[in-house]
């Protein structure tokens, strides 16, 4: 069964085509990779699926509802943005519990825990920091497909590996991932299908 699909979806800025009508459908329980170099399109077409970017021409299906421009994303699905935007002095176990009450739920998953980091405010964090708690936040709600725009951006090694591990054993229970990435061996190690976008 496909969680999520996109039809045809364009998007153009004056003579510039950013994304020019891609297809897409992802089944249950796989990790699809976007890579391309920066400038390709990769994050333009993730913002036109979730939306937060409006798509002159195509169509979203999201666990199994057409998905448009501005509409609330359904239950079940999770978002990691390219940039974090959480308030500055904000402090991460804050941000934690804000979250959690949002999703209605106890806390983090706890193969996500950030324990050591709990109590620095957010304008502290190393940007690898911040791409671990962007990336908790998008697990909270204990979503069945999540989309991740370059969420190995700053990691260090161990961390990277840490989050193939997680991200592969949630895929085996069932976790859809549509991630973007520009280096080629962070989409191998991760990836069951690899796509390619240019121009």
């Amino acid at each position: 069964m496909n969680v999520f699909e996109a039809q045809g979806i364009r998007k153009t800025y004056g003579e510039t085509k950013a994304v020019d009508g891609v297809d897409l459908s992802l089944a249950t329980g796989e990790i699809v990779t976007i890579l391309g170099h920066n400038g390709s399109g990769k994050t333009t077409f993730l913002e036109c699926v979730e939306g937060l970017r409006k798509p002159d021409a195509g169509t979203v299906i999201l666990c199994g509802k057409v998905h448009a421009y501005g509409s609330p994303l359904p239950e079940g699905v999770g978002v990691q943005m390219q940039q974090e935007q959480l308030p500055p002095r904000i402090k991460v176990r804050e941000a934690l519990s804000l979250f959690a009450s949002i999703y209605g739920v106890d806390g983090p998953p706890p193969d996500l825990m950030i324990e050591t980091i709990a109590g620095k405010r957010f304008d502290t964090l190393s940007g690898g920091q911040k791409r671990r708690v962007s990336l908790v936040l998008a697990f909270m709600g204990d979503p069945r497909i999540v989309f991740l725009d370059e969420p190995t951006a700053g990691l260090d090694p161990e961390a990277r590996s840490a989050l193939v591990a997680v991200l592969k054993d949630r895929r085996d229970r069932g976790l859809t991932v549509l991630a973007t990435l520009h280096e080629v061996d962070h989409a191998a190690d991760l990836a069951d299908r690899i796509l390619i976008m240019a121009r």
